[in-house]
């Protein structure tokens, strides 16, 4: 019976018996003077009584730096703002000495959970997730929570409260929120287009409601998903404009589907800004690529990355941080408004 444990047990489950982490543990095989006695003989506790023997990737564990491997789990790197944020981590990442293991996951579930757990597997000491796309929009973030036990998690661009995960994001719902207060001086036909229903894109829509509200005007039908190309998203403002809606300001959940609109609002001969304003999300290459150039909302994605880098450091260094850190979004008015 016992060869059997021998067998079977590992480092993961070493760490949830002794209440742990996967690095404390690695610290005690490596016999790191950072661990105090009382952690120390627990786990040691644990190893005796299953008479566990470490791999060889755990004995080793003491030839790279503690905090030297860093997990990136990103959506999608085709789309312009997880592919710049990706760069961004790297380099800062790399500035500090830390090499990382990149997972692309697109959109399935269990693909994202599964690239989580691989990263975990590889011993990575913290994982960093780009984007609310890892975020169920019900709640139900339990293999997040899970994969918190092992290590630091940290998710840029979406809120979860939990031990050992912290948050960098942008107040999204008071970005559109004041954005349609802003345009409202001289529109009041208002369009909002957007992709998807993650936790970022909600929060963008309810602030586009609460907005209108706020200023007396109907949200009901002004508010249409398309598809995530600006092809879906100039068909889509054409149907409606075909359909008999009026519209004189389009605020959209990305810069791509802005462009889209723009497109289609120049091909059908409306003069933008004069008969209509478009206003994108992200501030990204793509506003200062059109004609004339989109205005957009910066939702800061290089501070977030940054300051997620910095928490980071601090967490290896043994310090404390906050658990959510929010920083507030800037309307960058071009030539579209």
């Amino acid at each position: 019976m016992a060869d059997e444990k021998k067998e079977k047990l590992n480092i993961y489950n070493i760490a949830s018996e002794a209440g742990v982490s996967i690095a404390t543990v690695s610290r005690v095989l490596n016999n790191s003077p950072s661990v105090s006695e009382k952690t120390k003989q627990k786990v040691l506790s644990v190893i005796g009584t299953h008479n566990y023997v470490p791999s060889s990737i755990a004995q080793n564990l003491s030839n790279r730096t503690t905090g030297n491997l860093i997990g990136i789990v990103c959506y999608n790197l085709k789309d312009i703002y997880y592919a710049n944020a990706v760069s961004m981590l790297e380099s800062a990442l790399r500035r500090r000495g830390h090499h990382i293991i990149l997972s692309c996951t697109g959109e399935d579930f269990l693909q994202k959970q599964k690239s989580i757990e691989m990263l975990i597997t590889k011993q990575v000491d913290a994982v960093i997730l780009i984007g609310s796309v890892f975020l169920d929009e019900y709640g139900n973030n339990a293999y997040l929570l899970n994969a918190a036990k092992h290590c630091p998690l940290l998710i840029i661009n979406g809120n979860v409260r939990s031990d050992n995960i912290y948050s960098f994001y942008c107040d999204d719902f008071s970005a559109v929120k004041n954005c349609v207060a802003i345009m409202r001086e001289k529109h009041e036909n208002f369009l909002f287009l957007y992709d998807a229903d993650t936790y970022s894109g909600n929060l963008k829509l309810n602030g586009f409601y609460a907005g209108m509200q706020e200023c007396g005007l109907d949200p009901a039908g002004r508010a249409v998903r398309c598809d995530s190309d600006a092809a879906s998203a100039g068909s889509c403002f054409n149907k409606l404009l075909d359909g008999g809606e009026k519209i004189d300001a389009v605020i959209t959940a990305n810069d791509v589907l802005a462009a889209g609109v723009l497109n289609a609002a120049l091909r059908r001969g409306m003069r933008v800004p004069e008969d209509l304003s478009i206003v994108g999300y992200n501030n990204s290459i793509i506003t200062q690529c059109t004609t004339p150039q989109l205005s957009s909302i910066d939702n800061g994605l290089e501070k977030l990355c940054e300051l997620a880098v910095d928490g980071l450091s601090k967490l290896l260094r043994g310090e404390k941080i906050e658990g959510s850190t929010m920083i507030p979004p800037r309307l960058i008015a071009r030539e579209t408004m």
